[in-house]
């Protein structure tokens, strides 16, 4: 997952990715860098098509039914390797919205806590992928009084829940350097006392880097020498007993 305010370089961070990349773009949006090949997909609700030309129709799709299709579809694609959803927090944001034109009462956020549940499921079943959640944030202020950071969702099932799907929690900031020379855009690879990231032990050295560059490439690059993945992304000489 990368977790950040809005313009601490996200989406930016996807600069160096290259053709075996698709983003699922719920937020609709220009990418902020030139593409090498990366797949911009426009996501959310999808539209009837009319039967014409006697070709056949397609039905409405809810952005949950359309989502599942789209995940279906990249489970096979041996090209695709890298999965990007920007934005977590804008598909639930459209699944909510869609169960509560739907539902009633607590049918509504039953219904959104399973959707919620159903979307991490099914990206987990991308084998042999990366796949990056983009999600924002948001402070909360615990009983003592101290300020908690987490992944912004909606509805209380889920809440300080969201990172535990994910292997690593990418937090993305940016520092001023010094006057006049603009700031840096970093990513926080372990807690550093506010920010609570995560990433397997000693993938990145704490002492060292606890900050590194927002270039999702690199953490790629990192996390395959890590696991031992070969270019297919399986792991290397992995054994199985039984």
């Amino acid at each position: 997952m990368i977790v950040g305010n809005p313009s601490t370089g996200k989406t930016t961070s996807l600069r160096n990715l290259d053709d075996k990349t698709i983003i699922l773009n719920y937020e609709k949006k220009e990418l902020p860098f030139f593409s090498k090949g990366v797949v911009n997909f426009p996501m959310g609700p999808k539209d009837a098509i009319l039967p014409k030309d006697g070709k056949r129709g397609v039905p409405a799709m809810s952005v949950k039914e359309y989502t599942s299709m789209i995940i279906d579809k990249l489970r096979g694609s041996e090209k695709i390797k890298n999965v990007i959803i920007d934005s977590f927090s804008a598909f639930t944001d459209m699944l909510l919205a869609e169960c509560k034109a739907k539902y009633k009462g607590f049918d509504v956020f039953n219904h959104y806590n399973s959707g919620v549940y159903e979307f991490f499921q099914q990206l987990k079943s991308l084998e042999n992928k990366f796949v990056f959640v983009i999600s924002h944030v948001e402070y909360l202020t615990d009983a003592d009084g101290n300020t908690v950071v987490r992944t912004k969702i909606k509805g209380r099932e889920w809440e300080g829940l969201v990172e535990k799907e994910a292997t690593c929690v990418l937090y993305s900031r940016y520092v001023k350097n010094e006057a006049g020379q603009g700031v840096k855009y970093q990513f926080v690879t372990n807690s550093d006392g506010y920010l609570p990231g995560k990433t397997p032990m000693d993938m990145f050295i704490q002492n060292k880097e606890l900050y590194i560059e927002n270039d999702l490439h690199v953490v790629i690059e990192r996390y395959k020498d890590y696991y031992r993945l070969d270019s297919e992304l399986k792991k290397v000489n992995q054994e199985v007993t039984v």
